[in-house]
């Protein structure tokens, strides 16, 4: 939204593009939301400082407000 604000409108449409792809992909092949995602192949990270955690509910919220963004044309 920032970017947006600041007028990168392009690259703030595609980078919520690119995220709720790379959601919907590690949803898809895992069944779960995570906290993390790799956002250079879409995967869970295996090394992080405390851990992975799944099912974060800031992801889904994350997630519909991207995609009430993308909607606004």
């Amino acid at each position: 939204m920032g970017l947006d604000r600041y007028g990168f409108k392009e690259d703030a449409r595609r980078l919520a593009s690119n995220w709720m792809r790379a959601t919907e992909k590690l949803y898809a092949q895992t069944g779960k939301l995570w906290e993390k995602t790799d956002c250079t192949d879409g995967s869970v990270p295996k090394d992080s400082e405390y851990g992975t955690p799944s099912m974060m509910g800031w992801t889904a919220g994350t997630y519909v407000c991207f995609d009430e963004y993308l909607k606004d044309e």
